[in-house]
């Protein structure tokens, strides 16, 4: 997973994984303002090429990778080159059926559905802390059991939850 890693002047490091975090966790909900009007989805990428996740691939798929692929649409010759000058030594690069990739990833066409507490989160932002703003949204109770069983997930083997998961699916 995704992590944040902060380096302060005295030399202390902080470190947390991304979505456990209280600006992950508004990074999940809460964008900027022009990702819920965006002119640039779909037909309207201007780029010479356009990268992101590669959702919906599986490790099992041909190119799949489980810590993750990204995908490089190219959409002119400028991109072509560019794209020739990858060194194949650091990357490793495969022809992808583009209409599968983006049939996964609903970002590519469509905005973000802007929440009902956009408003309100951003004026608590201000005001109170990104802390205490993503626990009003959240609400305390979701908040903090969220934070308790990430908390015992990582004291789990994964051992174990390759066991529990089965039992579950049974």
């Amino acid at each position: 997973p995704p992590y944040i890693l902060a380096e302060f002047e005295d030399g202390r490091t902080f470190s947390a994984e991304f979505y456990g975090s209280d600006y992950g966790l508004a990074f999940g909900k809460f964008a900027r303002e022009s990702c819920y009007s965006c002119n640039f989805r779909g037909a309207g990428h201007q780029a010479d090429i356009t990268l992101g996740d590669f959702w919906g691939i599986t490790s099992d798929m041909a190119g799949g990778n489980p810590d993750g692929v990204s995908i490089f649409i190219v959409k002119t010759e400028r991109g072509e080159e560019l794209m020739r000058k990858i060194d194949a030594e650091e990357f490793s690069l495969s022809p992808a059926d583009v209409n599968f990739a983006v049939s996964h990833n609903r970002m590519y066409y469509e905005c973000r559905k802007k929440p009902e507490d956009y408003a309100q989160f951003i004026e608590d932002l201000k005001t109170i802390g990104l802390h205490r703003a993503v626990v009003k949204s959240m609400g305390r109770r979701k908040y903090y059991v969220r934070k308790i069983k990430r908390a015992v997930k990582k004291l789990i083997p994964e051992s174990a939850k390759r066991i529990i998961r089965a039992i579950i699916r049974r």
